[in-house]
């Protein structure tokens, strides 16, 4: 090694030559300490802007966020995150000294035959790749730029790398306009002009992983769905489908990390692998996101009850049914995952809940048959009049026009409540909280993101949790603030 390529960096001696890694911002080499002889990796990010964009400040705080979010995995010990050993300023450049690994994802899929893995060692990988994931979530951070050369390997363990892109987000529902990523892997909405959310958006990257890892590494962008059905590789039913719901272009219908975390658990199970608890710990993690909006779809039947106590009116039996079938849905689903996964206490928690729903569902079909026949008597233009919405009266089940119905009857119900008198300022506060709350829930099947985008813009409450904020709200002032903010949602509902 030539004497030229030796360099002193810090208390680091760096060989210019064995480059790791090398990207728009970094430059990644392998280097020594020169007290421990340990040797590390050594990541350099340029101080010299780069574009009007990639200013120099931009770039510190691109540095900086990056050492908080290390920082934060190096307290919580988490294992697949890289771990931070050193970080220091020279005078053209912000240093960040990592772990020293054997290689990345990429580098490794290459050594192996058809560049691709065995489906063991595949979802071994790709639980790791999740767990190291599921870190960044519990402190609330977003990756945004998941690809194969970003994960490292160490001693046969899954490191996630190079989180400056990376999103604080205070929720898994709030959403985001910027465009960042790697082309190859990168969601289709993160590239429109959209408000997406990113946790989604990575949900498609990890999908662009994952089909790597079975299947065999591409160099650019393709047709994975295409090439899996014509690719002559066997690969698990459950994993096939895995994949193809990841990669759903629509990201309300893409597949959300409990369902992901739950494809690899039910994988597990089926091929009846041993290590099956840690992604069903995964798995209890992402419920608790479910269990937050569950909470929030109890409590408007909460208040539609305190309501209807005050105003005895059936104008709310319409939009609180849709509500209701909502919630038990999203409950039988619960149960279905809990008898496949095996979980009795949580089988035996979710038939305790559905015995209540059942209750309430029952009596809200008997209130909005009554309202639909008075309405029908009265000859009344009513929403959505067809079989399929006087189906949704009658039965539990949801027709197939759900959807549509939920949005309809949740964002008249709105207008309506609107034109209520209330003899008292506590019934006027209860009933705009509830209309707070109803102009959030409908936007439930678009993942809250137009509320996010609005909040966001209006700079209400850009930071707070989005199905959760409005319960900290106790001025009637306040709650008009937020409708005013959150009113264009139901605008363009024609009716």
């Amino acid at each position: 090694m030539s004497q030229a390529s030796i360099k002193l960096i810090g208390n680091y001696i760096c060989n210019q030559v064995e480059i790791l890694g090398q990207g728009l911002m970094c430059t990644v080499y392998e280097a020594k300490n020169r007290e421990t002889n340990k040797y590390v990796a050594l990541k350099q990010i340029s101080k010299i802007q780069r574009s009007d964009t990639l200013t120099r400040e931009k770039l510190r705080q691109l540095y900086e966020l990056e050492i908080e979010i290390l920082n934060k995995c190096k307290i919580k010990n988490y294992k697949n995150v890289i771990s931070l050993i050193d970080n220091f300023e020279t005078q053209n450049h912000f240093n960040i000294v990592l772990d020293l690994c054997d290689s990345n994802l990429k580098e490794y899929l290459e050594k192996q035959p058809g560049k691709r893995l065995e489906e063991q060692e595949a979802v071994d990988i790709f639980i790791q790749i999740f767990e190291g994931e599921k870190s960044l979530h519990e402190l609330h951070y977003c990756h945004r730029d998941i690809k194969l050369e970003n994960i490292l390997i160490k001693d046969n363990c899954i490191k996630i790398a190079d989180v400056s892109l990376a999103k604080y987000l205070e929720d898994l529902y709030q959403a985001t306009s910027s465009r960042v990523g790697t082309p190859a892997y990168v969601a289709p909405e993160v590239r429109s002009q959209k408000w997406y959310s990113p946790y989604k958006a990575d949900i498609y990257s990890l999908g662009v992983v994952l089909y790597n890892i079975l299947y065999g590494v591409e160099d650019q962008r393709v047709d994975i769905i295409r090439k899996m059905e014509n690719s002559p590789i066997k690969v698990n039913k459950v994993l096939q489908e895995l994949i193809k719901n990841m990669l759903i272009e629509d990201p309300q219908k893409r597949a959300d990390w409990q369902q992901v975390s739950f494809s690899i658990y039910q994988y597990m199970i089926n091929n009846q692998q041993a290590n099956s608890d840690s992604i069903l710990m995964i798995t209890s993690y992402y419920q608790s996101t479910w269990q937050q909006i569950l909470q929030f779809l109890k409590q408007i039947i909460e208040d539609y009850s305190k309501f209807q106590n005050n105003n005895e009116n059936l104008i709310l039996s319409p939009s609180a049914l849709f509500i209701i079938k909502l919630i038990y849905n999203n409950l039988e689903e619960k149960l279905l995952q809990s008898v496949i996964s095996r979980q009795k206490e949580e089988e035996e928690l979710y038939n305790i809940e559905l015995n209540l729903i059942s209750f309430y569902l029952k009596e809200y079909l008997k209130e909005a048959q009554k309202w639909y026949f008075c309405e029908q008597a009265a000859g009344k233009t009513i929403l959505c009049d067809s079989q399929a919405l006087k189906e949704e009266f009658m039965y539990r089940e949801r027709s197939k026009n759900f959807n549509q119905h939920f949005q309809f009857y949740i964002a008249d119900c709105v207008i309506k409540l609107d034109q209520l008198k209330c003899q008292t300022n506590g019934l006027k506060f209860l009933k705009k909280l509830l209309q707070l709350k109803l102009l959030i829930a409908y936007d439930y099947f678009n993942d809250f993101q137009q509320v996010q985008e609005l909040l966001s813009k209006s700079k209400l409450s850009s930071e707070k949790h989005i199905i959760s904020f409005c319960q900290e709200i106790n001025q009637i002032e306040t709650v008009e603030q937020y409708l005013n903010a959150l009113s264009p949602i139901i605008q363009h509902v024609q009716y």
